[in-house]
């Protein structure tokens, strides 16, 4: 009779990913109890036309600059964990020094791969307004984000401030300018690329971590293997980012030249990778846990998982910031709205996010360091994959994508590898009956995501029709 413990890997991953968005909620409280102070201020700011004090232009401006930082301190405070949790746990990266690296991470992500989502959430969605419309548009957007991700996380759920900010955009479009400015087929392309990152996550996170397992885990002599095959992965992840960025910029425009760049940068990452494993082996004196030579690697990943994210939620949150600033003022820089939600968000990284890393890191339902990294590598390339194409899609949906692939492959190897019986007739219920549960509530968060968020920024921008 199989062990009914060998069935419930997806599982075990899953609930340690939910006390992940737990501690998150609870690192965020200090944030949330200054929503009531914030918007009491806000409030006075958006009745301040009416004595005569300021113009609806300015007011909008101030109020969507004010929810932009909220918005970004809580981002950062709260996904930290996703990208520090396990190489901090590894003993790989100090607590301050994985706080400043992904921080840094994610204000680079931003700036170098945020521009074309940040298009997107800012005119691609909704039709721009020349008679000065989109500014209370993208004002509301951002107040009405703020109050639903903070009733939300209020209510002990959990929510996308990424998906949030979409279901913002449209709600404040359509009170606004109707359904005739909204552009359908772009809400229907985001959407798409909501439903397929998880997919193209779990595909890519089930081939590494087979590969992983097959050449290094069940390797005669790990350590030898490691050192030939986790090198090797870092350089070519190395060398696919810095070709991916030439792509993106065009520069340098020599073809040549790219392609030297890029080989330079895997080299580098497979020989600093490989001398870093050749000193952890010679340390231990040739026999070393895979844990342990998976420290690098997993800071690596956290790296690149922090500008995943700068690309992509960080980029949304400065979306309906860089409307705004537009619409104020044509000639402001966009990089200007980046900037600002970045370094909002590595506040909330640096200060609050050291607290939430800390209660996970605490914890003995850590995740595995080797579905850690294969998960954090996989959502990494797919959310940066749909990020040059201006679709912005949750780093966070992808890591629980990529778990969902690994718990169903290491299932798999497990009855193959050690000929045990096929499941039970109830267990294969009971696993389906797991997988359409958590496809359900994912698709029922997306609806009430976008549902609630945009009636927040709808009822955001009456109160700032109301001034102005």
């Amino acid at each position: 009779m199989p062990d009914r413990r060998d069935f419930r890997i997806l599982e075990t991953d899953l609930d340690r990913i939910g006390q992940t968005e737990s501690a998150g909620r609870r690192a965020t409280r200090p944030i949330r109890r200054l929503i009531l102070p914030l918007m009491l201020a806000l409030l006075a700011v958006m009745l301040s036309p009416l004595a005569g004090i300021a113009t609806a232009p300015q007011v909008a401006l101030i109020v969507g600059l004010a929810a932009t930082v909220y918005l970004g301190v809580a981002l950062g405070a709260s996904e930290v964990a996703n990208s520090l949790g396990p190489p901090v746990a590894a003993n790989a990266l100090t607590m301050t020094l994985g706080l400043a690296l992904v921080a840094v991470a994610q204000l680079a992500g931003a700036v170098l791969a945020g521009g074309q989502v940040t298009q997107t959430v800012s005119s691609g969605l909704v039709e721009f307004a020349p008679d000065g419309a989109t500014v209370r548009i993208m004002a509301a957007a951002l107040i009405g984000a703020a109050l639903w991700v903070t009733l939300v996380h209020w209510a002990r759920a959990p929510v996308s401030t990424l998906q949030s900010i979409v279901g913002a955009v449209l709600g404040a479009g359509l009170v606004g300018l109707g359904p005739a400015a909204i552009h359908w087929p772009m809400l229907l392309r985001i959407v798409a690329a909501w439903l397929a990152a998880p997919l193209l996550t779990a595909l890519l996170a089930t081939l590494l971590l087979a590969l992983l397992r097959g050449r290094v885990h069940f390797a005669a002599d790990r350590s030898s293997a490691a050192r030939v095959w986790l090198p090797l992965v870092v350089g070519v992840t190395l060398a696919a980012l810095v070709a991916y960025l030439s792509m993106l910029h065009a520069m340098p425009r020599d073809l040549w030249l790219r392609l030297a760049m890029t080989a330079a940068a895997g080299l580098a990452g497979f020989v600093i990778t490989a001398r870093q494993l050749d000193r952890q082996i010679a340390a231990k004196g040739g026999s070393v846990g895979l844990k342990k030579l998976l420290g690098g690697p997993l800071a690596g990943v956290a790296l690149l998982s922090g500008f995943a994210q700068g690309a992509t939620e960080v980029a949304v949150i400065a979306g309906p910031l860089t409307g705004l600033m537009t619409s104020v003022e044509p000639l402001t820089w966009p990089l200007w709205a980046l900037l600002l939600a970045a370094l909002a968000v590595a506040v909330g990284v640096l200060l609050p996010g050291r607290r939430m890393v800390r209660m996970v890191g605490r914890s003995a339902r850590r995740l595995n360091p080797l579905r850690a990294f294969c998960a954090l590598l996989a959502a990494s390339v797919t959310a940066l994959g749909f990020a040059a194409l201006g679709l912005p899609v949750s780093l966070s949906g992808c890591v629980v994508g990529g778990l969902f692939g690994i718990g169903i492959y290491r299932a798999q190897e497990d009855r193959r590898r050690k000929h045990r019986e096929p499941l039970p007739p109830e267990e294969q219920a009971r696993r389906r009956a797991l997988r359409r549960s958590h496809l359900f509530t994912l698709l029922g968060a997306w609806a009430v995501t976008l549902l609630g968020a945009g009636l927040f920024a709808a009822l955001a921008w009456l109160a700032l029709r109301l001034v102005g």
